[in-house]
């Protein structure tokens, strides 16, 4: 169950004794976890996923995605499969677009992580058009009052500005790292 730990360990050419004093444990219950004679508390399991940037359902053999990022990665792609293998002709060549351009903006980035403004300015402009949907939706049980109107208006606007700037901000960046080379 545990033989993950070793795994770990050995991925970072650690011995037992160097990772057991980088986690404050003894070595030697470090070393029954990972022959799984001895069970860890459930303290010492956050203790070694939080050093090894893991969760703990991973360490468990619970789960094969190594972090709660790429449960919910793979959970994503996997669902965008399945509305994209169902839908029109059409749309499959729009979402298509999408999704390419989405690589295409964060693939170099992503792939050295030499770049984590960049990303994280992509994230913003995608949240800001995620606010503009959700200002823009119309999720009233009943008719809006003017105020509750005029309010999601308003925030709409703002966001608007916002990507604005945003888009802005991403064509200097761009112009900027260009230049650079």
């Amino acid at each position: 169950m545990l033989s993950r730990i070793k795994e770990l360990r050995t991925e970072q050419n650690l011995s037992l004794r160097e990772l057991a004093s980088q986690l404050g444990i003894a070595y030697t219950s470090l070393g029954k976890y990972e022959r799984n004679e001895q069970q860890p508390s459930f303290e010492t399991l956050e203790k070694i996923a939080d050093y090894f940037h893991v969760s703990v359902d991973y360490l468990l053999g619970r789960s094969d995605n190594r972090t709660y990022d790429n449960l919910v990665f793979d959970t994503d792609m996997e669902h965008l499969k399945q509305v994209f293998n169902d839908a029109p002709a059409l749309v499959k060549s729009h979402f298509t677009n999408i999704i390419d351009s989405v690589f295409l903006l964060t693939f170099h980035s992503l792939k050295d992580g030499s770049d984590i403004e960049y990303i994280k300015l992509i994230e913003r402009i995608f949240d800001c058009l995620m606010k503009i949907h959700q200002a823009g939706s119309n999720n009233f049980i009943i008719e809006p009052t003017a105020e509750e109107t005029d309010s999601k208006y308003q925030a709409f606007r703002a966001k608007q500005a916002e990507l604005c700037d945003l888009t802005k901000q991403l064509f200097h960046y761009s112009k900027w790292n260009e230049f650079k080379k």
